[in-house]
C-alpha cells in the first residue's frame, strides 16, 4: 500500500494531448502516490499507454503539467529528461528487447546506457535481477530463444535493474496464457513489494487488477471517468462501469 507521503510521486494537471486531428486527453488530473500499484483501464483509443509515454518523457504534452517527484518534467529537453528517465522503468508491452544481444546484456543495456562501467558491478547487479525473475539459468540466450513469459520476465528484470522509483507496464500479460499471465502478476506485485517502488500498470486484464491493484482509474472521454479500489469497481452499479468490466457488449443474438 501507499507509503504516507506529503506529496504524490507523480502529478497530471489538466493534461490534453492531441495526436494529428485526434484529441487523446482532454484535462487528465491523476496523482501517483508514493509506493501505490495504479490499474489504468479503459477502451481502446482512450489514452491509456499515451499516458505512460507522456509520464515517461517519450511523448510530450499538448498542454498541461506533469510533475514527477516535484519536477516539471514537461519543459524539460532531451538531455535534461535523462536523468527523470532513469528514475522511472517501463515495461513495453512487447518487451522491447534487442534479439542480438543475451538476456545477460539486455538486462545490463540500461546500467551500460547510465554510464556504470565496472563489470563487476554490472554482473552482479544482473546476476541478482535475474533470480528474483527466475532467469538466472537462462542469461545466455538470445530473446527468440525465450517463451512469451520468459520474455516478459526478462523486460521486467532490465526495467528494475537501476532501482527506479517507478515502473510502468503496458499491458503486462497481453497474449499470455492464465497461468503465465497470474505468474507475472504476482511477480510484479514482488517487485514492487522488494524494491518499494511504484506500480502504474496498463491492463484489459480483469484478473490482474483483483491481484496487483491498490487503486483503480477508468478513462473514458479522455478524463478519469472512475477512480476507486478494484473492490469498489467491481460492485459498481455504474452501467459504463459494468459493462466493461463484464465485457457484455449489450448486443442480443
Amino acid at each position: 500500500m501507499p507509503k504516507d507521503s506529503p506529496s504524490p510521486l507523480i502529478e497530471l494537471r489538466n493534461v490534453q494531448k492531441h495526436i494529428g486531428a485526434q484529441q487523446i486527453l482532454r484535462g487528465l488530473d491523476l496523482s501517483i502516490l508514493h509506493g501505490e500499484s495504479l490499474g489504468i483501464i479503459g477502451g481502446s483509443g482512450t489514452g491509456k499507454s499515451v499516458t505512460l509515454k507522456l509520464i515517461m518523457g517519450l511523448m510530450s504534452v499538448t498542454s498541461g503539467s506533469i510533475k514527477v517527484d516535484g519536477v516539471e518534467i514537461t519543459t524539460l529537453n532531451e538531455r535534461q529528461l535523462g536523468p527523470h528517465r532513469r528514475k522511472i522503468g517501463m515495461l513495453f508491452q512487447d518487451g522491447a528487447l534487442f534479439d542480438s544481444l543475451s538476456l545477460e546484456e539486455n538486462v545490463a543495456f540500461p546500467l551500460r546506457e547510465a554510464g556504470e562501467r565496472d563489470h563487476r558491478k554490472i554482473a552482479a547487479a544482473v546476476q541478482e535481477v535475474l533470480e528474483d525473475v527466475g532467469l538466472a539459468d537462462h542469461k545466455e540466450k538470445l530473446p527468440p530463444a525465450l517463451s512469451g513469459g520468459m520474455r516478459k520476465r526478462a523486460a521486467l528484470a532490465r526495467a528494475v535493474i537501476t532501482k527506479p522509483q517507478c515502473i510502468l507496464y503496458d499491458e503486462p500479460t497481453a497474449g499470455l496464457d492464465p497461468i503465465v499471465s497470474d505468474s507475472i502478476d504476482h511477480l510484479i506485485r514482488r517487485t514492487q513489494r522488494r524494491y518499494g517502488c511504484t506500480a502504474v500498470f496498463v491492463t484489459h486484464d480483469m484478473k490482474s487488477l483483483r491481484t496487483v491493484a491498490d487503486r483503480v482509474v477508468y478513462l473514458r472521454d479522455g478524463v478519469i471517468y472512475f477512480s476507486g479500489t478494484p473492490a469498489e469497481l467491481f460492485t459498481s452499479t455504474d452501467p459504463v462501469i459494468h459493462q466493461f468490466v463484464t465485457g457484455e457488449s449489450g448486443e442480443t443474438s
